[in-house]
């Protein structure tokens, strides 16, 4: 599998430097993103920072 980009995305070292409220933003902003656009990156985002697994092709956007 090799690496995909997306325009735009964030390093992990640039993500694990934002402040909190930053980091819940931007994790928020990726929930609403289509699977299919998400960069190999920002999978390891949602996998690393709140546990979604890069094989959910849906994630539940404002679910309650």
């Amino acid at each position: 599998m090799s690496w995909k980009w997306r325009k735009d995305e964030l390093s992990l070292k640039q993500f694990y430097l934002l402040p909190k409220e930053e980091k819940e933003e931007y994790v928020f902003m990726l929930k609403g993103c289509n699977p299919a656009i998400l960069g190999t990156n920002d999978q390891y985002v949602l996998r690393s920072y709140c546990g979604i697994d890069k094989q959910d092709k849906e994630y539940k956007f404002l679910e309650l």
